[in-house]
């Protein structure tokens, strides 16, 4: 999933960068898609709105469910999305067709807490309030009840190889054979019942009391070793979202904050403050610079992580031997529908300004861009600038991502400006940037119009 957050001493991890006040009932719960950036909105109307998880821009918006959201899962190819309400729902979303192609509506079936697609998405796992179901993933063959219950089933995950099924109910967990439906572990937790679980990655496991008890346990072997790896408390229980590497989470639903925790040293890290009423959907973005909560005041607001704007300027040592000094920088070839300023900044391209979105320092001194449209194909037609010449002319944007290789100059400043040609139907010119930093993927969304020009700047120091 998520790449580890870095942590700056005494500084914040994110700051607000946009708020939106486009939906108009309260949202149920966020979740993001870790292959694409697409960010996924259930309301409680029964609304599920698609955005862009790097702009927070509405996609697609769809009718659902007639209750409150309050699941969202994917098939193991993530080409389908499976949703849930309380009153006995199940919807299947196909991404590539943009619709609703299965649904599942039975009273019968009320109490539903989630449902999840099972090895190879053959079958569809789901509970009605102390019943445990299984039924064909078309959701038109018989349905067969598995367990009846003497608790209701608060909540339930599957693990991401889809071998075992993992609900919580009472005071117990238990682990459920997916190739045979048997129970393979009952695990007791405590004086509490558990009302969450999630999948930390494919070997964690938490769960969250109703005493306010998070515990993490680690699953192996087709089961969940009994004594948690870790274990605090963290007051009412609500969704949690995980980064990548299961490092930091978020909390909310109790007020209008959201917790960035890092468990395992059981630490608040950063509270983001700035809704009006209870938080109740977050998630991190692909690639974690960006997150996303959703509020009862009727905003989405979008965080990102504070960049460093600036190149530091290397500082000799005051001791000998000093080290060698650093080479200059190869020229940047003179062009002349560009006016440059000192350090390798272009100023002007055609007499438009040059607005410089983020820095992205590198360790390597090449990097592949992908560039494409994620939104309408409204005709754009762009132009890349870099370093001195065009890398890309009169390139119309379309949907499949082209790939640029860019190779950057040693301790100085590499702009890649997007220069557009026109403004297609719906100004402005827009673009994402897709390209690896580290091992972290980043989305970018350049937007440009007759008048300036935005830009990336990749710094690349050994």
């Amino acid at each position: 999933m998520f790449c580890s957050l870095v942590i700056a001493a005494n500084a914040q991890l994110y700051k607000l960068a946009k708020t939106l006040r486009d939906f108009s009932s309260n949202p149920s719960l966020l979740i993001a898609k870790t292959d694409e950036p697409i960010l996924i909105q259930g309301n409680s109307d029964g609304t599920i709105i698609f955005r862009s998880a790097v702009t927070g821009e509405i996609e697609n918006k769809i009718s659902a469910h007639s209750k409150a959201i309050n699941c969202f899962d994917f098939n193991t190819t993530n080409n389908l999305l499976i949703s849930t309400c309380a009153k006995g729902e199940i919807r299947v979303y196909d991404f590539e067709s943009k619709k609703i192609i299965n649904k599942l509506t039975a009273p019968e079936y009320s109490g539903m807490k989630f449902a999840a697609f099972s090895i190879a998405d053959g079958f569809i796992y789901f509970n009605g309030y102390n019943r445990l179901y299984k039924t064909r993933s078309d959701l038109t063959q018989q349905i067969f009840k598995i367990y009846d219950f003497a608790d209701s089933i608060n909540t339930g995950v599957i693990t991401p190889d889809r071998t075992a099924l993992i609900i919580g109910l009472g005071k117990y967990i238990y682990v459920i054979n997916t190739r045979t439906d048997e129970i393979i572990q009952q695990l007791y937790t405590g004086n509490a019942s558990v009302e969450k679980l999630s999948m930390l990655n494919k070997n964690g496991v938490l769960s969250w009391s109703s005493d306010g008890t998070i515990q993490i346990w680690k699953f192996t072997l087709g089961q969940l070793e009994t004594t948690p790896i870790q274990w605090f408390k963290a007051g009412t229980p609500s969704n949690v979202s995980f980064s990548e590497d299961g490092k930091y989470m978020l909390t909310g639903n109790v007020g209008n904050w959201v917790r960035i925790w890092n468990p395992s040293i059981k630490k608040v890290e950063q509270e983001l403050i700035g809704h009006q009423s209870a938080v109740n959907g977050y998630a991190f973005a692909p690639g974690d610079s960006i997150l996303f909560t959703a509020s009862n005041d009727l905003s989405l607001k979008i965080w990102k992580t504070k960049v460093d704007t600036t190149i530091q300027a290397e500082i000799p040592e005051k001791k000998t031997p000093k080290p060698a000094p650093v080479p200059p920088p190869e020229p940047i070839p003179v062009n002349p529908d560009v006016a440059m300023a000192d350090r390798n900044i272009p100023q002007h391209i055609r007499n438009r300004s040059v607005l410089k979105t983020e820095t992205i320092k590198l360790e390597n001194p090449t990097v592949d861009v992908f560039i494409y449209d994620n939104h309408l194909i409204d005709g754009d037609t762009i132009s890349i600038f870099f370093n001195g010449e065009w890398v890309l002319k009169n390139y119309g944007v379309v949907k499949d991502r082209k790939m640029i290789t860019l190779k950057l100059r040693e301790n100085t400043n590499n702009y890649m400006v997007l220069f557009a040609e026109n403004l297609g139907t719906k100004p402005p010119n827009s673009a994402v940037v897709h390209f690896m930093e580290g091992k972290q993927k980043r989305y970018i969304t350049l937007t440009s119009d007759l008048s300036q020009c935005s830009a990336i700047n990749f710094v690349y120091k050994k």
